[in-house]
């Protein structure tokens, strides 16, 4: 939410989320990764993410999806039924992106999922980042649209602008963050 947050053109953030106690417990515990929960643009839906989506088609340009992992309850979230609803709760030129796991001890789930979206999108692309508390480092996520490929459309004025206000962010590093081995690629042997 924080980061969402801090682009101004961002009009509206809806964070849909199963458990209210999450939500507590971040506003009391992790206040500065929680983000700004009381700012005008934010609206908090407690409940089953999937079911808001289903209920808004055509409402959002971004869907970001920052489930638990593909497994158990949180299986469902990487499932055909919910590519499909989130496909449908996006405006035209939307883009829809997932977190899936450590591509190094987990590579069967990540082409898998990969895959299974690909069903959906016209453009799935795997990208990561470096986050040291997670397992092996190294995460793993999923941009899928039908018309953007952050590869190669990049508003330039707009990234100056967030690179005027990041510790992190960097040109480089978001053309980096596609820069994945050849068994992450699509058509890859698997």
């Amino acid at each position: 939410m924080r980061e969402v947050l801090r682009h101004a053109s961002v009009k509206r953030v809806v964070l849909a989320e199963i458990d209210a106690g999450v939500i507590e417990v971040c506003r009391e515990f992790f206040p500065a990764l929680a983000g700004d929960l009381e700012n005008p643009r934010v609206k908090i839906q407690v409940g089953d993410g999937a079911q808001f989506l289903a209920e808004h088609p055509g409402e959002f340009d971004v869907v970001l999806s920052d489930s638990t992992d593909p497994v158990g309850p949180g299986e469902v979230l990487f499932k055909d039924d919910y590519f499909r609803t989130a496909k449908q709760a996006l405006r035209p030129g939307g883009a829809f992106v997932t977190q899936c796991e450590g591509f190094w001890l987990n590579r069967e789930t990540v082409t898998a999922v990969a895959d299974r979206l690909r069903r959906h999108f016209r453009i799935v692309l795997p990208y990561m980042t470096s986050i040291p508390t997670y397992p092996t480092g190294t995460w793993l996520f999923l941009f899928a649209s039908d018309t953007l490929d952050p590869r190669r459309t990049v508003d330039q004025t707009r990234q100056q602008q967030i690179i005027a206000t990041a510790r992190y962010y960097t040109a480089d590093l978001q053309t980096a963050a596609f820069a994945v081995p050849a068994f992450l690629s699509a058509g890859a042997p698997r």
